[in-house]
């Protein structure tokens, strides 16, 4: 997203078309003041619900080439963002010789709630596109899985996109994964014994890495009792991949997307308490563990995620997490014997009338308890052991959110 002044630069430019079609240039010029907007994808999300939105969405499509090379990319890319079915023929038109909107159907089916039947009408725009980006990451791959899962099984499921000279082939594995598309074992054996070697090799290409990761959890759907069986064998060569393969468990268990459906319900608390106590141990210590790796033990304990710091415990001794155990009660010494207070005001506080400051305080006891334990880096992960043992709750976890069994 532009900044501001970046916008007000762009605003203030001329935005005259290629023809002198006045209502074109008007359409545009609204569009780029809207764009100044704050929250520009909400002010184009209520201009396109409007009749005058949707007639002159309509007329960019009829007119695109009229538009001038900037607008014909960023017009139908920003309005991609809104996920709305009146965009659709813009962007079917633009799609036809860019790839740039993608990113903009990107946020709109991942950041947003795009209208009913909008995944479905992108989805055969971006077919063409797979596979097309061969520098970073295939967004379309990406976007078709979310999008149609039946269609990207028959466009992305074949042998011309699933094997080893296919430098995308971890992105076409991702996107599979995350669409819960099953791959056959005839496209994922041929991956793993070609990776398995050089993944262990710290130095490897990461497109390696992150292919044997992605071979390993579309193998989980299918053969869950050897995903897991190659998952622990990488892990005791390699323990840095505990925390990479921590989702084979709950893919093989049909639960690939746990923690984003337990933080739909976690800001109501009658409903997350009424989760089993693996669901809310999982969500607990998965929050608590990436706002510490984000920002450090003061940042979380600062933050709302320290409110859930009762249930992270709980969930280490669950687990038997000894290390990790150790490394919380350590980082909660200086608050004496009662422990940070449940509330993120009152632990601020505290942090507030702490000498030595409390950061002073972590920097010696981090000091000593990597001591302890030479091996875990700055700060433990609980990641593999967590999911081996929400995996083992999976039944009642998805009676819980309702969920058809995998």
């Amino acid at each position: 997203m532009k900044n501001f002044l970046s916008k007000l630069l762009f605003a203030l430019l001329p935005s005259a078309a290629h023809s002198d079609d006045a209502r074109l240039t008007k359409i545009a010029r609204e569009f780029e003041i809207r764009e100044l907007d704050r929250d520009s994808v909400k002010a184009h999300t209520h201009w396109i619900g409007t009749e005058v939105g949707k007639d002159d969405a309509a007329y960019l499509a009829e007119h695109f080439d009229g538009l001038t090379a900037q607008q014909r990319y960023e017009i139908p890319t920003e309005l991609a963002r809104t996920g709305a079915l009146a965009v659709v023929p813009l962007l079917e038109k633009s799609l036809q010789t860019s790839g740039m909107p993608l990113a903009g159907l990107f946020f709109a089916l991942r950041m947003t709630k795009p209208e009913p039947g909008f995944a479905k009408a992108v989805a055969p725009l971006v077919v063409p596109w797979v596979g097309k980006d061969v520098k970073t990451e295939d967004l379309a791959a990406k976007i078709l899985a979310w999008a149609d899962p039946e269609l990207a099984a028959l466009e992305l499921v074949k042998q011309s996109m699933i094997n080893i000279t296919n430098k995308q082939a971890h992105c076409i594995l991702e996107a599979c994964n995350n669409g819960g598309i099953k791959v056959p074992r005839t496209l994922i054996d041929p991956l793993l014994i070609a990776w398995e070697a050089p993944a262990k090799d710290p130095n490897t290409e990461y497109r390696i890495e992150r292919g044997f990761t992605e071979a390993l959890a579309a193998l989980a759907q299918s053969d869950p009792v050897e995903a897991i069986r190659k998952a622990n064998e990488m892990i005791k060569f390699r323990p840095d991949w505990a925390e990479r393969l921590a989702n084979i468990p709950l893919m093989s268990v049909g639960l690939p997307d746990l923690y984003q459906r337990l933080a739909e319900v976690a800001d109501a608390p009658d409903e997350f308490s009424a989760l089993p106590v693996a669901a809310q141990h999982y969500f607990a210590v998965t929050y608590f563990e990436a706002d510490c790796a984000n920002g450090g033990i003061v940042q979380a304990l600062t933050n709302s995620t320290g409110d859930y710091l009762p249930l992270v415990r709980k969930a280490y001794e669950a687990i038997d997490d000894k290390r990790s155990l150790d490394w919380l009660e350590t980082m909660c010494r200086p608050f004496g014997k009662t422990g940070p207070a449940l509330g993120r005001q009152e632990r601020v506080l505290q942090i507030d009338a702490m000498a030595p400051g409390y950061f002073e305080q972590v920097e010696i006891l981090e000091e000593a308890w990597q001591k302890r334990h030479p091996d875990a880096g700055w700060m433990p992960s609980s990641s593999w052991q967590l999911a081996r043992y929400t995996a083992k709750h999976a039944a009642e976890i998805r009676k819980a959110l309702a969920l058809p069994d995998p």
